[in-house]
């Protein structure tokens, strides 16, 4: 929500196609995270480390216009693969 404003409004490398389309991507691949786990499919994890490698570029764009927003994201893709370790739980 807030992130990806933040990021598809400041980044001036977000108004490139391929910056869009990666961010587009991590969108997706989080998406599909979550219905993973949601099924209880152990793929979930690496689904989010997918999104996280996406996302990871832009991490020092972002660092510069907003290094706490930065380390919000990181961490909230380490909660993430912890939480979705454990498949079939709700999240």
């Amino acid at each position: 929500g807030n992130a990806a404003h933040i990021i598809d409004t400041t980044l001036p490398a977000a108004a490139s196609a391929d910056a869009a389309d990666a961010l587009n991507e991590t969108r997706r691949l989080l998406n599909e995270a979550l219905t993973a786990y949601r099924l209880g499919e152990a793929q979930a994890t690496y689904l989010v480390s997918d999104a996280y490698f996406q996302f990871e570029p832009f991490e020092a764009k972002l660092n510069a216009i907003d290094p706490g927003l930065r380390g919000r994201i990181e961490n909230r893709f380490l909660e993430l693969r912890g939480i979705f370790s454990q498949p079939g739980a709700q999240a």
